[in-house]
């Protein structure tokens, strides 16, 4: 008998992760920003970041709104560190980039109720650049995070150690991370190499499951509707403490259209994994304060039931989908997303495909318009869905 997708994923979900690596952090999707496109329209190229920027960011999110919805992480990326360590063996900050050094912008960053996370490597040196990694310094590195307070630590996986399978380095790096006794938020980014579904949330709070998001809606693999490709085949492998991950958001940047940037804050909300945002919260336009400050979208990552969202419907013909995630108080959330390139598209779907009675009454709240547009029994019809766009509902049964 062939097995869906979606049943495949959900029966190595309850037989790999029920051991989810609960060191009191990750209990729900982080929310956060990510230094990776801020002030760097190249999106990392110019290797730009520096403890102003983060101040900065640091004091907009704590007073914009965004913190009280749950942003509440600062993450670094490959772009902190100085290229050698010091006289000691230890990582260091890059000393004019960061010249009051890391202890002292992570007590900023807590002091307003927020989080600092740091990017290094799991090989021998970081993706960009050659600075020192981790490899042979596991050990070393996580008390050198500690001594500074650090909460979270993220492990890319360029130039490893080929001697040993990913999930080998990985779980050696959360073993010594964990010896310290700090709770650290340790994000596995294996570009979802080694199966990492399978084995990704034993040893971190969050696992990478494809190659790095770019900012085009479609490009080889790795643009936004290609990421939601990947998630619908093993988005759903994760629970509470180890959450897929789909790479950070370009909410707003000038390469995806507005519709493409609504469609990608969306889906990460239904994925239920981290929702971190790599553009800039200050002076944000209205539209993008609506997009990522939009607090009923940001609930349906949030909810307690903590289950992922899947896809329920593929349809060829139109290359349209229909995706649903169940909430904690009985409702679903669902997305009716139009694929399709250059043409408009009107998606329908049923009560029976979510699992509820035909004749049930359901009330349908738009997401994004934040109020509901009326009840229906037997199902409902999205309306005028444009190219790459999507609606996103929450539904209730009356």
């Amino acid at each position: 008998m062939k097995l869906s997708t979606n049943l495949l994923c959900y029966l190595t979900f309850f037989t790999t992760l029920v051991t989810s690596y609960n060191n009191g952090m990750g209990r729900k999707p982080p929310l956060g920003w990510s230094s990776w496109c801020t002030d760097d329209i190249t999106c990392g190229i110019l290797d730009y970041c520096n403890e102003d920027e983060v101040k900065q960011i640091a004091l907009e999110i704590s007073t914009n709104g965004m913190k009280d919805l749950g942003y509440t992480w600062l993450n670094l990326d490959d772009c902190w560190a100085a290229e050698t360590r010091d006289a000691n063996g230890h990582l260091q900050p890059d000393p004019t980039r960061f010249p009051n050094g890391m202890a002292a912008l992570n007590s900023y960053v807590n002091s307003l109720g927020l989080y600092l996370g740091l990017y290094t490597c799991a090989g021998q040196y970081t993706c960009k650049y050659n600075r020192s990694g981790s490899e042979g310094n596991y050990d070393v590195d996580a008390n050198t995070f500690a001594s500074w307070g650090i909460s979270g630590v993220k492990a890319d996986n360029c130039f490893t150690n080929h001697s040993q399978a990913p999930h080998e380095y990985y779980a050696n790096f959360s073993y010594y991370l964990n010896q310290t006794g700090h709770p650290f938020l340790f994000e596995i980014c294996v570009w979802g190499e080694d199966n990492v579904e399978t084995w990704g949330g034993k040893v971190g709070q969050t696992f990478r499951i494809n190659n790095d998001h770019l900012p085009l809606w479609s490009f080889n693999g790795q643009g936004t509707a290609d990421v939601i490709e990947k998630m619908a085949l093993v988005g759903n492998c994760s629970q509470s403490y180890g959450w897929a991950d789909p790479d950070f958001m370009y909410t707003g940047i000038f390469t995806l259209s507005n519709t493409e940037s609504e469609t990608e804050f969306a889906f990460w909300s239904l994925f239920n994994g981290p929702m971190v945002f790599a553009t800039d919260p200050r002076n944000m336009s209205t539209w993008l304060a609506s997009v990522l400050l939009n607090k009923d979208i940001i609930a349906i990552n949030q909810d307690d039931a903590m289950v992922p969202g899947y896809r329920i419907r593929m349809d060829n013909s139109s290359n349209t989908q229909v995706w649903m995630k169940p909430l904690a108080n009985q409702d679903i959330a669902v997305i009716l997303y139009n694929k399709n390139d250059w043409t408009n598209n009107t998606i329908s779907m049923t009560w029976d495909e979510i699992g509820w009675n035909t004749n049930d009454l359901v009330q349908i709240y738009d997401l994004w318009q934040h109020k509901s547009i009326g009840n229906s029994t037997g199902g409902l019809n999205s309306g005028n869905v444009p190219p790459h766009g999507h609606v996103y509902y929450r539904l209730t049964k009356l």
